[in-house]
């Protein structure tokens, strides 16, 4: 694992709480960084491999459209497929 994706993941840890009835959870917002061509970062797999244990709440700047989780707008080119992940979209 490289710097950043181990940062991310420390940083995640540490921010994640316990409910009594859902388990670990995180809430994330201003991932846009995550999209930084020099991390060197996947957002959908860095999500899909935290996510596993740990219920994520994400408030995302975008769109939900046809199973793809779009970066500000549908016509942005950073995008997350939601098609592998289990995902809620709340307006």
């Amino acid at each position: 694992m490289d710097e950043a994706k181990q940062f991310l993941t420390k940083l995640i840890a540490q921010k994640t709480q316990r409910d009594p009835q859902f388990g670990p959870w995180v809430a994330l917002r201003n991932l846009g960084i995550l999209f930084e061509r020099d991390l060197d970062i996947s957002p959908a797999n860095l999500i899909d491999n935290l996510s596993r244990n740990t219920l994520f709440i994400i408030q995302w700047p975008g769109l939900v459209n046809d199973g793809k989780l779009y970066f500000l707008d549908r016509g942005s080119r950073y995008f997350i497929d939601l098609s592998q992940i289990s995902h809620i979209t709340l307006l």
